[in-house]
């Protein structure tokens, strides 16, 4: 497989605020806020010069997609995700390495539209793929 760059990685919280205000006291920049109707999340990135962005996400309600990770570990890293030049072919190579899809790619709104999708291994846990 090609060599894969870090984008970010993601954050669970259950206090959008808290956890932004945290990273701020730690030298970090935040970004826009978002909701994404799609994924049903709040979130928004903070980063730093030189270094991959931490994506802090907060589930929007009770239905959101952190909730279950939240119940049993807190809040916490949760996902690596990697930015890929074909979200279909990389897709196609993650599941040879035992990587199963959790859905089709869906349009992001907090990357202006781009092509996300989800993979899962038991081995390393949960990857989003985002298509440049």
């Amino acid at each position: 497989m090609d060599h894969l760059k870090i984008h970010h990685y993601g954050l669970a919280t259950s206090d959008l605020q808290r956890s932004m205000d945290v990273f701020l006291a730690l030298g970090y920049k935040a970004g826009e806020i978002f909701i994404d109707p799609v994924q049903k999340v709040k979130l928004v990135f903070v980063s730093r010069p030189g270094e991959p962005a931490i994506e802090i996400i907060c589930d929007v309600d009770e239905t959101g997609p952190t909730k279950n990770i939240i119940a049993k570990s807190g809040n916490g890293f949760y996902h690596v995700c990697y930015e890929v030049n074909n979200i279909e072919e990389s897709m196609g190579k993650f599941r040879l390495l035992g990587f199963l899809p959790r859905h089709k790619p869906v349009a992001a709104t907090a990357f202006q539209g781009r092509k996300i999708a989800w993979m899962y291994n038991r081995s390393v846990g949960l990857v989003e793929l985002l298509e440049k």
